[in-house]
């Protein structure tokens, strides 16, 4: 991406067709409970939500009206994020940028100690 590119940019590139699609198809042929939606740039997709499903926007940077370039950019943001049943924000300071009336904060870290750690002895994933 060019370092010149703007938020409401990244929000329309982030959101191309092919993964618009890709989200449709899973939320028509698994009918989820849940849709979390991880980042800001992608908080356009739930334009496309389909009704049973609750979504989740998971914002791991906040991003308040001030951060976008023209007004019309903030006021489509917050569209999509009304239509979010409720945002997860890291930090208190992310929570005041949000308007959302159910934002909720999950720090972001852990307090893990340095001779705990064992390193995997296998190759799979969680």
């Amino acid at each position: 991406m060019p370092y010149d590119e703007t938020l409401a940019d990244r929000m329309r590139s982030h959101c191309h067709p092919a993964l618009v699609a890709a989200v449709a198809q899973a939320c028509r042929e698994f009918e989820p409970d849940l849709v979390q939606v991880e980042h800001a740039e992608l908080a356009p997709l739930a334009a496309h939500r389909t009704p049973g499903a609750r979504w989740l926007l998971d914002l791991h940077d906040a991003y308040g009206a001030d951060d976008f370039a023209h007004a019309d950019e903030a006021a489509a943001f917050a569209v999509s994020l009304s239509r979010y049943d409720a945002a997860i924000v890291c930090s208190k300071e992310d929570g005041e940028l949000v308007a959302h009336p159910r934002t909720e904060r999950i720090g972001n870290g852990a307090r893990v100690d340095a001779g705990a750690y064992r390193p995997s002895a296998s190759h799979g994933l969680l």
